[in-house]
């Protein structure tokens, strides 16, 4: 069976990896050249998929620990711009 965070599409563990991190969902579409809109609902559909109620909920230390199992890695730049790498 598998584990609800292995549910999440590569999209999605992208947007959740900048959200943890602390980006705005502006931030987040701009790093992905996706809408603000569309950041908002890969962020709903991850909150959904993980029984997560939102991003100030605090985030199970599992969660952490998968997202790096996952090699989705995310860098803030000095001017508060993130990006996936």
């Amino acid at each position: 069976m598998l584990q609800p965070i292995e549910t999440l599409t590569k999209r999605e563990l992208q947007v959740l990896a900048m959200a943890v991190a602390g980006a705005t969902n502006p931030a987040i579409a701009g790093s992905l050249c996706i809408q603000p809109d569309t950041a908002k609902k890969h962020l709903s559909s991850v909150y959904k998929k993980l029984a997560v109620s939102g991003r100030r909920k605090p985030w199970p230390s599992t969660f952490a620990g998968k997202l790096s199992k996952r090699r989705t890695r995310f860098m803030i730049a000095s001017d508060g711009i993130g990006a996936v790498v």
